[in-house]
């Protein structure tokens, strides 16, 4: 289909974690190979603002993989982070509770 050919590409990155220390694979091998696996039509790599990300985790002798939008905004799924973010735009500094009361 021409319109498929005409289309933005989609944007990714590969997320590699190794939580498996008996294991050393280096992100940057596990990341080339498998963005190899990505169609080079209608995917384009974009290391700083991708629209999507193959996150990919060596954990508990298991590999896990998954693909998910918008990971960066979503703070790499770390609740603390996530947390401190929102709470530090919504609840007012010390200094700013003492002047307002």
């Amino acid at each position: 289909d021409d319109d498929d050919d005409d289309a933005e590409p989609i944007t990714f990155e590969v997320h590699f974690e190794n939580h498996q220390p008996l294991y050393r694979y280096h992100a940057s091998d596990v990341n080339r190979i498998v963005a190899s696996f990505v169609p080079e039509v209608g995917y384009k790599v974009d290391l700083k603002n991708p629209q999507k990300t193959i996150l990919v985790i060596n954990a508990g002798g298991s590999a896990m993989m998954s693909v998910v939008e918008n990971y960066d905004k979503l703070f790499h799924f770390n609740v603390n982070r996530a947390v401190h973010d929102k709470l530090s735009a919504h609840v007012p500094r010390d200094e700013e509770r003492t002047t307002s009361a």
